[in-house]
C-alpha cells in the first residue's frame, strides 16, 4: 500500500508523529504486504523525517516562508515543483495528521483518497470539508496517542505499546561543531534547551542563572544552544563569567541533535528539541512553565522526569535535584 502522510510543522508536533511510520512499517511487516510510505513536512524539519527508515520519500514544502510572498515568481515555481511531485504517485491513503486548514488544502493535491479527524476531534473543524473518511480521536489524549490512534483506525489496526520513534543516528557534525564538542573530552555534560518561541512557556532567566550557578559549583559543563539572534544574546548573558557553561556555536537541527545524544543529560523547556531529544531516549529533564506535562511528556522513558507544570515553574534546586537523579554524571 501507497500512503501519504501529512504533518508539517511544529518540530516538535513533526516529532510526536514519527511513532506512526514505525506502526505502519510493523502492521504491515506483520502482514507480510508492502508500505511505501512518504511525508509531506515543512522543509525545516525535512531531516527529522529523512531520518526515519521507514519513510521513502520527504516531500519538503515552505508555507510558512511561501505566505510572505505569495505570488511571487520564485513562490509559483517551488510550489509548481511540490506539486508536481506530490501527483506523481497515486496514493491508497491520504492522511492528514495535522488537522489543520492549511495541511487539508495541501492533502487535496495528492491523487488518492483522503482522511483525517472528524469535526469534535480535529483542531480546525474546517479542515474536514476535505476529507472522503473521517475519525473519532479522543481529543485529550496526548499528541502521540491521537496521532497513532488515527493512523490505526484509517489502516484498520489498533495501535499498541509504548511510541516507537525508531530514528537513525544523526549525521557527524561540521568541523566547527565537532571541535567544540571535543573540547570536553571525557568530562561530562548537559546540553541546556532554553530557548523557546512561546513566552508562557519560558523558565525566567534568573532561575536559569541560578541553575547555571549551581552547576559552576559542581564543576559541571553546561552547553547552552541557540536558533536565532536573542536566544544567542540571553545564552551570552546567562553565561556571563561563569567558566562551566558555554555558549554553543551556531548549530544546525541536526548538529544539535547529534551533541544531545552525547550529553550526559538534556534539561530544558517544553520545546521541539526537547521532544526530539525524548525520541532518541537520552536522560532528561523537562523545565515546565506554561504547559501540562502530562500531555506532553513522555511518561514511558526510563531515565526521564517532568518537574513543573502550566502557570508552576519550579524553582532552581527543584530542577537541580532532579537532574541530580537523572543525569549520567559518573
Amino acid at each position: 500500500m501507497r500512503i501519504l502522510i501529512l504533518k508539517t510543522t511544529s518540530m516538535g508536533d513533526v516529532v510526536h508523529a514519527l511513532p506512526v511510520a514505525t506502526d505502519l512499517a510493523r502492521h504491515f511487516r506483520q502482514k507480510g504486504a508492502e508500505l511505501e510510505l512518504d511525508w509531506v513536512v515543512e522543509d525545516t524539519y525535512a531531516d527529522l523525517i529523512r531520518w526515519h527508515p521507514a519513510v521513502g520519500r520527504t516531500l519538503p514544502v515552505a508555507v510558512r516562508r511561501w505566505r510572505n510572498a505569495p505570488f511571487s515568481a520564485g513562490t509559483r515555481s517551488e510550489w509548481k515543483v511540490w506539486r508536481d511531485s506530490v501527483r506523481g504517485r497515486r496514493y491508497g491513503l491520504v492522511l492528514d495528521l495535522q488537522g489543520l486548514i492549511k495541511s487539508a488544502l495541501l492533502s487535496t493535491q495528492a491523487i488518492g483518497p483522503r482522511a483525517g479527524f472528524d469535526r469534535a476531534s480535529v483542531r480546525e473543524p474546517l479542515a474536514t470539508w476535505a476529507y472522503g473518511k473521517t475519525y473519532a480521536v479522543d481529543p485529550k489524549l496526548p499528541p502521540v496517542e491521537r496521532m497513532r490512534k488515527l493512523a490505526g483506525a484509517a489502516v484498520g489496526y489498533q495501535p499498541v505499546g509504548n511510541p516507537v520513534f525508531g530514528l537513525r543516528a544523526p549525521p557527524d557534525p561540521g568541523a566547527e561543531v565537532a571541535a567544540f564538542a571535543g573540547r570536553f573530552g571525557e568530562h561530562a555534560f548537559a546540553v541546556l534547551l532554553h530557548g523557546t518561541a512561546r513566552d508562557e512557556k519560558r523558565w525566567p532567566d534568573r532561575s536559569w542563572r541560578a541553575l547555571l550557578e549551581l552547576f559552576e559549583a559542581a564543576r559541571r559543563f553546561s552547553i547552552l544552544p541557540w536558533g536565532n539572534p536573542a536566544e544567542h544574546a540571553r545564552a551570552r548573558a546567562l553565561t556571563e563569567g561563569l567558566r562551566y557553561a558555554l555558549v554553543a556555536p551556531a548549530m544546525t537541527i541536526a548538529e544539535v541533535t547529534w551533541l544531545m545524544t552525547r550529553a550526559n543529560l538534556v534539561a530544558g523547556v517544553d520545546t521541539g528539541l526537547l521532544h526530539l531529544a525524548a525520541a532518541y531516549g537520552v536522560p532528561l529533564v523537562g523545565i515546565f512553565a506554561g504547559t501540562d506535562p502530562r500531555v506532553y511528556f513522555p511518561d514511558w522513558l526510563v531515565r526521564a522526569e517532568a518537574v513543573g507544570g502550566a502557570g508552576k515553574p519550579p524553582s532552581p534546586d527543584q530542577v537541580r535535584s532532579v537532574i541530580d537523579r537523572i543525569g549520567r554524571w559518573h
